[in-house]
This record gives structure tokens, sequence and C-alpha cells, in this order.
């Protein structure tokens, strides 16, 4: 999985936009591309939709629909919730993660206009809030579990996103990734 697409596509905007959410090593998750497709006036604007989504989950902000679009999708405000919820309860191996750590609320963020562009970058944001702090929490449980060879430790600054024993999501959305490559 690449990550997510926040889309926020409401036919009478006349324009989808895009926010791509990625993990980035060692922060967690950050805003990684955003485009806006003019519905109007562009012939292709669906073939570039999918494009940009493949090999993510879509995450619709409210209101939003993705008809046509054949991958898995979700509703932003649920996944925020759900994945602040589980954050919220997660148990670092490691005790100065949870200290270093500010666990979202799973609140969504109301955009500062309503325009596609805007609603689709505040869920991004509240996502990546939310995302960010599950991946470091999974790095550091995984970063301590691994054995180390007799010897030298290993280098343990990089941990592989999709490395065996990473997760992702919780276990509990693991349900969401269904029909993603990994």
């Amino acid at each position: 999985m690449l990550g997510f697409a926040v889309v926020d596509w409401q036919e009478e905007s006349g324009s989808a936009a895009v926010w791509l959410v990625s993990p980035t090593q060692g922060k967690g998750a950050g805003n990684t591309n955003a485009v806006v497709l003019d519905m109007r006036n562009e012939d292709d604007w669906m073939r570039r939709l999918g494009n940009l989504t493949g090999d993510r989950v879509v995450v619709l902000t409210d209101g939003s629909q993705a008809p046509g679009l054949d991958r898995p999708i979700t509703s932003g405000r649920d996944l925020v919730q759900r994945l602040s919820a589980e954050v919220r309860s997660a148990r670092p191996l490691a005790w100065f993660t949870s200290r270093r750590l500010t666990r979202p609320s799973g609140e969504l963020t109301p955009p500062s206009e309503q325009s596609p562009a805007l609603r689709a970058l505040a869920l991004a944001n509240d996502l990546v809030q939310a995302w960010s702090c599950w991946l470091r929490i999974e790095e550091e449980n995984v970063r301590r579990t691994v054995p180390g060879p007799a010897g030298p430790a290993p280098d343990m600054s990089v941990i592989a996103y999709g490395m065996p024993g990473f997760r992702m999501v919780p276990d509990p959305l693991e349900h969401i990734l269904s029909g993603i490559d990994a």
C-alpha cells in the first residue's frame, strides 16, 4: 500500500481534489502531493483520478462520491475516528514513545472554506496526524522486537514500512486494505 488518497468529489463543485498521504521514513506520514481536477473541462479527468488513486485506499470527505473507482473506498470521518481511537488505546513498548506523541482526538478539523481542495486538505491533515502516531508507535514496537545477531547491535535507525511484523494500520482496520497490493 502506497498510502491514502483523500478525495473530495462533489459533482456540484465541478472539480475533484486529491491529496495523497504517504508514509515518510522517520516522520510517520505526510501529505506528498495534491491535484485539483476540473471535471467540466478535462475529458480524461476520470482516468487521471484513477491514476492518482492507484495502489492507495481512497478516503472520501463528507458528502463526496466515487463512482467508477475500482479500489477500496472508505469514509474519511470513520477512518480518522477509528484510527485515532486505536492510537489512543495502543500500548507502545517504549515508555518514551508514548510521552513524545500527541495522540489525536479523532475530531475532524473544519476546512477554512468550502472548496474541494480545502475540504480534502483538512481531512488529509487530520489523517496525517492520526496515521503518523500509529506508524511511529508501530515503528518503535518493531524496533524493540527485532532480534539482533550476536555481536554488534543491528542498525535499527531504519525500519522499513512493510517489513515482516510491521502493520501499516491497526488490526481492526486491516479490512480497508483488501484489494490493495502490498
